[in-house]
């Protein structure tokens, strides 16, 4: 299946399934208390089908899958007229404690399916890579605070940070915060830790990329070998007779131990003759190990564009074998090519082998058993809460750019990718977003959970029902805020598909 369908088959399960739990919780909460139901729709616009349950609830699923709604007898926006009969089963009959509970009730369930997905995550194992840096650009956040290539990230602000995704939530968290964050590093698992400042006073006033990590400097060590997977037709791989299954090991003399290695070096050398040495399998093990691929990353794209998990895949690849062969010296030189983002670098026509096992000491697997699987679900469940919060606000008042927003076309793609990848990934996908979902609509604008939250409030406080005039007017702001947002998000979207 083409990376386009995987990416909308994954957008459309990703978000038909969040939809569908966020309006569970006003479906069921909503009929606890006995108020009717008229309608659980997924989707937006025409509908493809609906069909009846023994209340009469109507039930849809509509073609423009970019949410739902569940709605309700006596919801004042609707209009809709109530007889006496009918006003105990009517929304704006109840007590305002009452319409609470099924405004928060869509919110509540995101966050326990985030448990929910958390957990059967953990339960599972995931496995993801050391936060060990390949580089750190000159003149960048990560440089001048001394870092440099193989160094391990062990904690930020004393907490310790495992995994790429806990650097990237500590940094977050320390944003706006404190100009300067004390980070512990070690080159080697027996050496010792070393204490660097990281000064995030230039981080706050730039214009990010909505990478925290690039925007800092750190670039993720690449830890697998040059391997060629494919040779693209007519380049000067084919001329100069590289083959299938190469193992690149160095480059005019430069030891090259890795793809990121190589292509700093070919990038740079436009036109120029470069002398390979490479180790060439015999014909039997080469199609052995060539026969796993699918799906190649070509060379001459950037590290983060080859392979975004740092092939967490299962091992298909054994590195014993990729050392027997014979030695040869083949000479090739780069042609120019330019990229989407409009810089020039040298090309050999290589695509490399994908599904490469990854080094043991370069993996953190978290994998734990039923009971501690769910207080670490739970506790992932609250962190990211309180981090989206806590994002949301530094974006509000400048400390973070609102280049972090992400639309529909970011969650299809990474949707679309975690679902090729395994489910454990897809998991943590779902949770994030769900939460992400629960989150935005506590917000306190109208036409989300959070902005009628804030008329029951105001009712509660006050004794007053809110006057549909005043409603009227916050439907109008609340919804040019939400499309000021979706366009921001759209916008970021597709800068990011030209940059990268």
């Amino acid at each position: 299946m083409s990376p386009i369908l995987i990416s909308i088959f994954g957008f459309i399960l990703a978000i038909g399934l969040l939809v569908t739990i966020h309006e569970s919780g006003h479906f069921w909460v909503a009929r606890f208390f006995g108020i009717r139901v008229l309608r659980f729709s997924i989707g937006f616009g025409r509908r493809i089908f609906h069909w009846y349950d023994k209340s009469g609830t109507e039930y849809v699923i509509a073609c423009i899958p970019l949410g739902g709604y569940v709605a309700l007898l006596g919801e004042k926006e609707k209009g809709q007229a109530i007889s006496g009969s009918d006003r105990y089963e009517a929304y704006c009959y109840k007590p305002v404690w009452v319409r609470m509970a099924v405004l928060v009730a869509g919110p509540c369930f995101n966050l326990l399916f985030a448990v929910l997905a958390y957990w059967l995550m953990f339960m599972i194992g995931i496995a993801s890579m050391a936060p060990i840096l390949g580089n750190a650009p000159q003149g960048s956040i990560a440089a001048l605070a001394g870092l440099h290539a193989k160094h391990e990230i062990v904690s930020i602000e004393n907490k310790p940070t495992p995994s790429w995704e806990k650097v990237s939530i500590a940094l977050m968290d320390a944003i706006g915060k404190d100009h300067s964050v004390e980070i512990q590093v070690r080159e080697g698992k027996n050496k010792p830790l070393e204490k660097h400042i990281l000064d995030l006073t230039n981080l706050e006033k730039q214009d990010g990329s909505g990478d925290i990590l690039k925007d800092i400097g750190f670039v993720p060590l690449d830890p697998y070998p040059a391997i060629v997977g494919k040779i693209l037709p007519e380049t000067p791989a084919e001329k100069a007779g590289l083959q299938s299954g190469d193992r690149i090991v160095s480059i005019d003399g430069h030891p090259v131990h890795s793809r990121a290695d190589l292509n700093e070096y070919v990038q740079s050398r436009i036109g120029e003759n470069l002398q390979l040495q490479i180790i060439r399998q015999d014909k039997t093990l080469n199609q052995k190990n060539i026969s796993v691929q699918d799906k190649t990353l070509s060379q001459g794209n950037t590290l983060e564009d080859q392979d975004k998990t740092l092939s967490q895949s299962n091992p298909l690849v054994q590195d014993k074998n990729l050392e027997q062969g014979s030695t040869l010296s083949i000479t090739i030189q780069p042609i120019s090519r330019v990229l989407e983002n409009g810089k020039t670098v040298g090309f050999m026509g290589i695509e490399y082998l994908r599904g490469q096992k990854t080094p043991e000491e370069y993996v953190h697997l978290e994998r734990y058993g039923v009971g501690m699987a769910f207080w670490e679900a739970l506790k992932r469940t609250g962190q990211y809460t309180v981090l989206t919060f806590d994002v949301l606000k530094k974006m509000l008042v400048g400390t973070l750019s609102v280049k972090q927003i992400s639309g529909p076309i970011a969650i299809a793609q990474y949707a679309g990718f975690t679902v090729s990848i395994g489910i454990e990934y897809f998991l943590s996908f779902l949770a994030v977003i769900s939460i992400g979902l629960g989150v935005i609509n506590l917000l306190p604008i109208p036409l989300l959970d959070g902005g009628q939250l804030m008329y029951c409030v105001w009712e509660l406080i006050t004794g007053r029902v809110v006057s549909d005039q005043t409603q009227k007017v916050g439907i109008i702001i609340g919804g040019g805020i939400l499309m000021a947002i979706t366009l921001l998000a759209f916008y970021n979207d597709i800068v990011r598909l030209i940059v990268h």
